[in-house]
C-alpha cells in the first residue's frame, strides 16, 4: 500500500502482527501477591501456503496447562504444528514445566 502525500516521500505500509506480554504481581484481595501475565495480539493469521490473510474472530492463544500459555503470531501453519507437537507430547500433563513444554517444540 502506498501512503503518498503531497511534498512527502512515498511510504510502502506492510501489515504487522502483534504479540506481547508483561509479567507483573497481581495482589489478592486476602493480601498476598502471586506472579501474573498481561497479554495483548492482533487477531490476524497467514496461511502463506494459500497466500491469504485473514482475522478470525478468536486468539491467538492456547492454553498447554493451567499455569502455561503460548502467544502465536504470523504463520498459521508454523504454529499450528508447533501447538500440536506440544499438545501431543504433553498429553493431558497439567503439572508440566514451562521448561519441559518448551522442550517439545524442538522437534518442529
Amino acid at each position: 500500500m502506498d501512503d503518498s502525500r503531497p511534498g512527502q516521500p512515498s511510504v510502502e505500509l506492510r501489515p504487522v502482527t502483534v504479540c506481547i506480554a508483561a509479567i507483573c504481581q497481581f495482589f489478592q484481595k486476602d493480601g498476598t501477591v502471586t506472579p501474573a501475565l498481561i497479554t495483548a495480539s492482533d487477531s490476524m493469521l497467514t496461511d502463506e501456503v494459500l497466500g491469504i490473510e485473514y482475522e478470525p474472530n478468536q486468539g491467538k492463544w492456547a492454553q498447554i496447562a493451567p499455569k502455561i500459555m503460548v502467544l502465536v503470531s504470523d504463520n498459521l501453519t508454523v504454529h499450528t504444528d508447533i501447538l500440536y507437537n506440544v499438545k501431543k507430547t504433553t498429553g493431558n500433563n497439567v503439572s508440566i514445566s514451562v521448561e519441559n513444554a518448551a522442550n517439545c517444540t524442538q522437534s518442529i
